[in-house]
């Protein structure tokens, strides 16, 4: 009986072991894009403590009445990593290249990390007030072009994965959801072109440009993608076709908020960064929280049909500097 009993317990560990090695290709790939995903999230985290801090630094070289404070950026989280790295849906020389360029992003979450973590430390120490905020510079400097390497790495590795996706991704130019799948990433796609292109300055005091008739032109394509984005629905199956009703709202809120921000470029809003600023975190908001979201939420309930491919959060950087910025450097 003891030996019926060990005999059953190896061939559950035997199965339990084949099905863990059973994953589907496309699910081990999104393990990399949410590891990517995750990411972006810490480095928009910094990002916006980034600005914040930049912001009392101008306010104290005008008037020192307080001291600067900078909150802990807190410990990376590995849990995200470790699962891309476990993945075993894939080939061996495909696992072994993502692995690599993951590993990279890794090493540079570490490093923007550690750069954090320094510029924390001059603050809570109050060094800034021995040598008039020079060092301080010195850590934002460092710390800016960070953001904008990410950002290339993170859309380096993204690209990979979605060759591979090709690759293991059976093709049908009737499969409804391939077919939505590939006008969803139209909209994506212009959506990040758009906020590639616009600028984001910490030093919102003086004078930027910023691009109104680009803004417009990205409205008039989204008019296109709302006539079009419909041509599915009603070949898919619930919920996922509310997610495609789900993702077109989206891009009408992203439209109004495109419609917003060019009211508001007044001749005032013409005289500082600002404005530009301020439009440039709400439509990234917008574009990860809103948009992406319903795109993740079509993926995840279309799996039963047809596995589908996510998509990574955009990840900000800021403009590179002018020659009259003082604490600017590049992103």
């Amino acid at each position: 009986m003891r030996y019926c009993y060990v005999f059953l317990i190896i061939l559950v560990m035997k199965s339990t072991a084949a099905h863990a090695q059973t994953e589907a290709p496309i699910q081990s790939l999104n393990h990399y894009v949410t590891f990517l995903d995750k990411s972006s999230e810490s480095l928009i985290a910094r990002f916006k403590m980034l600005a914040g801090y930049q912001d009392a630094v101008n306010r104290y070289s005008k008037r020192p009445v307080s001291e600067l404070r900078l909150s802990s950026s807190g410990p990376l989280e590995d849990y995200y990593f470790k699962k891309a790295m476990t993945v075993n849906g894939l080939p061996a020389a495909e696992m072994d290249h993502l692995n690599k360029k993951a590993k990279e992003i890794w090493d540079l979450l570490n490093e923007v990390d550690v750069a954090f973590k320094e510029l924390e430390t001059h603050v809570r120490l109050k060094a800034y007030q021995k040598d008039n905020l020079k060092q301080s510079a010195e850590y934002v400097a460092k710390i800016q072009p960070l953001f904008e390497r990410f950002a290339q790495e993170k859309d380096a590795l993204y690209q990979q994965v979605q060759h591979i996706y090709q690759n293991h991704q059976s093709s049908s130019a009737t499969d409804p959801y391939l077919v939505t799948e590939k006008a969803m990433e139209q909209v994506i796609l212009s959506q990040r072109a758009l906020l590639d292109s616009l600028p984001y300055h910490l030093k919102e005091e003086t004078p930027a440009d910023w691009p109104v008739e680009t803004i417009r032109q990205s409205m008039l394509a989204d008019e296109k993608y709302l006539e079009t984005i419909y041509s599915t629905l009603h070949m898919l199956e619930y919920p996922a076709d509310d997610m495609l009703i789900a993702f077109k709202a989206a891009i009408l809120s992203m439209q109004s908020l495109k419609g917003r921000a060019v009211d508001d470029y007044t001749f005032a809003a013409k005289q500082s960064a600002e404005h530009g600023n301020r439009y440039y975190v709400l439509l990234m908001n917008q574009f990860n929280q809103d948009l992406l979201a319903f795109h993740k939420s079509f993926v995840t309930y279309s799996q039963t049909k047809r596995r589908l491919l996510y998509y990574p959060a955009f990840s900000p950087a800021f403009a590179k500097h002018r020659p009259d910025d003082r604490f600017v450097t590049i992103g």
